[in-house]
């Protein structure tokens, strides 16, 4: 063992200010018992363990010490520990700042780590646990430097990196351990509120380094608690202060907190808002405050290059705000924000942060933007009908069922300047009166007609189920262009959509740039082939054989297309393998298809011309939007349907009728929904929202079911059995098209 005479302190490292030591360990309100604890376990992990110095000229540092084993390593732990309360106090620890000891020692000894906060936690005197939460707690450096992983400390992961730098685990650990005792939890909640003070009031002068703080302190699960709502009052004003280059920093870091972790923080703004709307009624600064924070989140989740391991996007809906907001308020004061830059809470509305809003909310925003739309083109055509040649108030389609799709082509382009009225359809010959039923199977005839494989304008993807744009098909443009504006038209007056697209056609929609996950989402074993390649650790070429050249098969003939110039020479290397997967996945999602999808888009911007209302969604949510939610839930349609002219929910017929449907098959229950309301979507919030109703009509056997689909009114007689009901039923469902039986 190295003896004390060995040691020359002032040749072997820097001595440190004994006076400075000393008097923290005076002013410390804990006994010289404690004191002296606390430095031998200080030292017993500097010679077991060591600093964080890369090179540290400490000789009682276990970086320049043979190893010690415990008993040797506590003896000296406790010489070195007596100098300190000697008359000329030496102090031999390393160079570096500890947090709960200024100047003492390496800051993952004693401090608030979880192995020394379970040793300290095993006195049942709490005082010097408490001491150093308070001067732990109360200073933004301190609980920062007390959290830092050993790269951050050793300064390999610098302030502009995408990692934390932060030791998530161990924070969680810590205060899982403090919030054991209830004193300790007070001092905790106490000095966090003090913190959040200053760092409210100092925000703007935190640099990059300094914003690891918020990641450390919102782990604290008080924060989850009402009590607490002030602290992250201060911490949210705090964030919102920062300036760009250290927000853009945090961004960064919370980017690389781990799924779990980040969803807790979700957590926490998202029950802030819900208790404050529910407590208050109203909307607030505070509430403000925490919509934008989560914004930041949302920011840093979408930054996670790995999207399994991003939060969900649906944990960012609030329930409260997408239940009892006044949506038609809350779009009044965005249209007036919108021409108001840098507005300030005067003009704050929840459509600046949509993702915090459930498509049902946004579905209802962009009906309500149509709604004002229709009326002001109704009230337009209706002062010129007045002053000038007469004009027609709705947008009529008259179309021939035999002829679909050339008539339906015909008439947007001959009406091209009324899409924007309230649609109508007639169908040529056929006595029905529009009222919403007749448009539905106008759609749902017109869109089965063009994505039939035999047209040739999509392909279909047995894998998937799903569609992908004909790259070679003969089709006309206008074609395409037909189908983006009978889309938009379905947009524009709330009709679903048995369209089957992958996900990367809604993103391309809303103008994002597509990429390999959406390659392998739309294409899974071409996909599954590519990430092969690229993960492959053997010689690419010798082994794939492949040029920078693709090929396909159009009509029986082989077409090849270079994906750079002189491709088909250009053999895929290791090298430039992920040159290769790049270009091919532009070329399938892009180029091979760009005449085909931008007249696809060009139809679509007739009716939806203005992206500022589809920006507010997502693609996953322009998919609900278009198609309806696939989830055919049958229990919640019986939750909300309402009985007329002699039926109640408890009425026996209406008994059998719940259990006959809720026997049918997946097909009968679309072909269910198809009879009821003509169409066999599901609205974006599920069953639970169609509005359906149950009209009793008449007590004939004999009678077949009827149904008014304008407006989902299901005329049900009143049968003598079940069996007479689900013969009956199965009957009309099985053969209904258009407005009468075939």
């Amino acid at each position: 063992m190295m003896k004390d005479s060995d040691v020359n302190m002032k040749d072997s490292f820097p001595l440190l200010d004994a006076r400075k030591q000393s008097e923290y360990l005076d002013n410390i309100n804990i006994s010289t018992r404690a004191k002296l604890k606390m430095l031998v376990r200080a030292y017993f992990h500097q010679i077991t363990k060591g600093c964080i110095l890369k090179q540290c000229n400490n000789p009682y540092c276990s970086s320049n010490m043979k190893p010690q084993n415990d008993t040797e390593a506590a003896k000296l732990a406790i010489t070195l520990a007596k100098k300190a309360f000697e008359k000329d106090p030496q102090y031999f620890f390393c160079n570096t700042l500890n947090v709960v000891l200024p100047n003492f020692s390496s800051p993952t000894d004693v401090c608030i780590q979880p192995e020394c906060l379970t040793m300290l936690m095993e006195d049942k005197d709490t005082t010097v646990l408490v001491d150093i939460i308070k001067r732990v707690f109360s200073n933004e450096e301190s609980l920062t430097y007390s959290f830092l992983t050993q790269e951050a400390l050793r300064n390999e992961v610098n302030y502009s990196s995408k990692n934390s730098g932060v030791d998530i685990e161990a924070v969680d650990q810590s205060y899982k351990l403090l919030l054991k005792n209830e004193t300790i939890s007070s001092a905790l909640s106490s000095s966090l509120d003090n913190l959040s003070q200053k760092l409210k009031e100092k925000a703007k002068k935190l640099n990059e380094r300094n914003v690891r703080i918020f990641i450390i302190i919102l782990e604290c699960p008080l924060l989850m608690e009402p009590s607490s709502h002030e602290i992250l009052s201060n911490l949210m004003q705090g964030i919102l202060q920062l300036s760009t280059n250290a927000l853009d920093s945090l961004k960064l870091k919370l980017s690389e907190v781990p799924k779990s972790y980040l969803s807790s923080f979700v957590s926490i703004f998202q029950q802030f808002i819900t208790v404050q709307l529910y407590a208050k009624g109203y909307i607030d600064e505070k509430i403000a405050y925490a919509t934008r924070i989560l914004g930041i989140l949302n920011a840093a989740n979408e930054m996670k290059m790995n999207r399994f391991e991003r939060v969900n996007y649906e944990e960012f809906y609030n329930d409260a705000v997408n239940n009892i907001v006044d949506i038609k308020e809350d779009y009044m004061r965005w249209a007036r924000a919108q021409h108001i830059p840098n507005h300030g809470f005067e003009c704050f509305n929840f459509c600046e942060y949509p993702y915090i809003l459930d498509p049902g909310f946004k579905s209802k925003i962009l009906q309500l933007d149509a709604e004002l739309q229709q009326s002001k083109e109704l009230r337009n055509a209706f002062i010129s009908s007045l002053f000038r040649q007469p004009t027609s108030l709705f947008c009529v389609l008259k179309v021939d069922r035999h002829n679909l799709l050339q008539t339906a082509l015909n008439e947007i382009m001959l009406k091209a300047e009324d899409l924007k009225k309230q649609l109508r359809v007639k169908f040529i010959g056929e006595e029905g009166i529009d009222e919403g039923g007749v448009r539905k199977e106008f759609f749902q005839l017109i869109v089965r007609q063009i994505f039939d494989v035999n047209y040739g304008m999509f392909e279909y993807n047995e894998e998937t189920r799903s569609f992908w744009f004909n790259a070679n098909s003969f089709e006309s443009q206008d074609d395409f262009k037909l189908i983006g504006t009978v889309i938009g038209l379905a947009i524009y007056n709330s009709i679903i959509l048995d369209t089957h697209f992958p996900n990367v056609v809604y993103k391309k929609m809303l103008g994002f740039k597509p990429n390999f996950e959406d390659f392998k989402e739309a294409f899974p074993k071409l996909g599954r082939g590519l990430q092969q390649l690229l993960d492959f650790e053997g010689d690419v070429e010798d082994v794939f054989c492949r040029t920078f050249q693709v090929e396909t098969e159009v009509f029986g003939h082989k077409v090849t297309h270079d994906l750079k110039p002189n491709g088909g020479n250009i053999y895929v290397t290791n090298q430039n393998r992920q040159e290769y997967v790049d270009l091919l996945v532009e070329w399938t999602l892009e180029k091979s298809i760009l005449q085909q999808f931008n007249a696809f888009m060009e139809g679509f911007r007739m009716v939806c011309s203005d992206p500022t209302i589809l920006n507010l969604f997502r693609p996953e949510e322009l998919d609900l939007l278009i198609c309806g939610s696939p989830v055919l839930d049958f229990e919640a349609l019986e939750r909300t349907t309402r009985y007329a002219d002699g039926y109640d929910k408890d009425d026996p017929l209406i008994k059998d009728f719940w259990d006959v449907v809720h026997h049918f098959t997946e097909e009968e229950k679309k072909k269910f929904l198809m009879f009821c309301t003509g169409s066999d979507r599901v609205p974006i919030k599920g069953l639970g929202e169609l509005g359906f109703v149950i009209v009793r009509n008449g007590d004939d056997d004999t009678r077949l079911p009827t149904a008014h689909t304008c407006f989902n009114h299901l005329l049900l007689p009143r049968y003598s059995s079940k069996e007479y009901l689900r013969e009956r039923l199965l009957t009309a469902i099985n053969n209904c098209m258009g407005f009468g039986l075939q």
